[in-house]
């Protein structure tokens, strides 16, 4: 199974690189292949430590998980609509191809 703390807290394994986070934060993009892995429709395999392994650069999903924490904090301010606002970057280049990759939207 996944490891998941009562906080809500999820163990990530990206490419070797252990990342802590939210299964809020992993699916604040509702249409996100994320998001669909981690509102459970899909199975998804585990370590022996519990962590979800994903073979993919660990310097670019650092990119990905700030920008969904972003997204998630802007929602929270603008009571879920993001449209135009002053909340945060509007792109993170270095990551854009990435997160489209990974069915992330803009």
């Amino acid at each position: 199974t996944v490891w998941k703390d009562k906080k809500n807290q999820i163990k990530l394994n990206i490419g070797g690189t252990s990342y802590e986070t939210s299964i809020d934060t992993l699916t604040c993009d509702p249409e996100s292949m994320l998001a669909a892995m981690f509102a459970g429709n899909f199975h998804v395999d585990t370590l022996e430590d519990g962590a979800c392994f994903f073979d993919r650069d660990p310097k670019l999903f650092r990119e990905i998980l700030l920008y969904l924490r972003w997204l998630r904090d802007a929602r929270s301010a603008s009571d879920g609509d993001c449209g135009d606002n002053d909340y945060g970057p509007v792109q993170y280049c270095p990551m854009i191809t990435e997160a489209e990759k990974d069915g992330l939207s803009r």
